[in-house]
């Protein structure tokens, strides 16, 4: 299942982003996942969702952003994929796939439906879902960032 993030995770959220990111310093990651949940206007991110396994423990998330501009895009704004992670037991289960469903979701709600950069960043959001999706038999990657931007 796929929801936004409660409050009640942020200690697991900050843990998996410092498996994600393990040279950051975890403290530092606690403090942004804190600073999230007290105060998403004041944060660099714009959604975080979660990713939670048959028992509802969470074993993924996806960080999500409205930029100003991505290099190669030409539309603006610009949703970005900030982090991306998936506790590996976890992974080939489209787990993934269905994150990015949730910012396609989320991105379609916040922007206009009818706008050209938005009808291009669905399509391209779409397709690399479908990718995952044909690759989950394999063990999927590790993505600590991906623009979706229309080149």
């Amino acid at each position: 299942m796929i929801r936004p993030l409660e409050t009640r995770d942020v200690e697991v959220w900050a843990a998996m982003r410092a498996r994600l990111w393990p040279h950051a310093d975890a403290e530092d990651l606690l403090r942004e996942a804190y600073a999230f949940i007290e105060d998403e206007a004041a944060s660099f991110l714009d959604a975080v969702f979660i990713a939670e396994d048959d028992t509802a423990r969470p074993v993924g998330f996806l960080e999500l952003s409205v930029r100003d501009f991505a290099d190669g895009c030409d539309s603006a704004p610009v949703p970005h994929v900030e982090g991306w992670y998936i506790e590996p037991p976890a992974r080939g289960l489209a787990l993934g796939a269905d994150l990015m469903h949730a910012a396609e979701t989320w991105w379609s709600n916040a922007a206009s439906a009818n706008s050209p950069p938005t009808r291009k960043w669905k399509t391209s959001l779409r397709k690399r879902a479908r990718r995952l999706r044909l690759r989950r038999d394999r063990t999927p990657r590790e993505v600590s960032q991906i623009a979706i931007a229309a080149r």
